[in-house]
């Protein structure tokens, strides 16, 4: 298993209000525990901080560089599209700390609560 496919992101908010975006990737402790045999076992898994973004979003059809960009999906022989009428610009963000490789992300695995379970069904059902 690479680290690519275990990679969290998270949206964050600094001490000034500023939003951004963080990559976590697991540590090697983690992706041994999640090679391993039994998941149902695993108590916490470990993640460090990779990189940061700030991003950029444009809605509007008149901001500087929009482009109309198209989601398609061949599906039953028919063919569907959505605009997408949203697009987010990532740029590389300097951080401000001192430790920035202390910083880490727990992760305590769960069974799902009912809602959460019913919110997926929904969701695989109607894509």
């Amino acid at each position: 298993m690479t680290h690519v496919k275990q990679i969290n992101i998270a949206g964050m908010v600094d001490d000034e209000g500023n939003q951004f975006v963080v990559y976590f990737l697991p540590t090697n402790e983690t992706m041994t525990k999640l090679d391993g045999g039994n998941k149902d076992e695993i108590e916490s898994l470990e993640y460090k901080l990779a990189r940061e973004y700030n991003w950029t979003v444009n809605k509007d059809e008149a901001s500087k560089g929009y482009e109309e960009k198209f989601f398609i999906v061949w599906r039953d022989g028919n063919v569907y599209y959505n605009e997408l009428g949203t697009r987010v610009k990532l740029a590389k963000r300097r951080y401000k700390g001192k430790k920035r490789n202390k910083i880490k992300l727990v992760v305590k695995p769960r069974e799902l609560l009912d809602p959460e379970l019913q919110q997926m069904v929904i969701f695989i059902l109607s894509s």
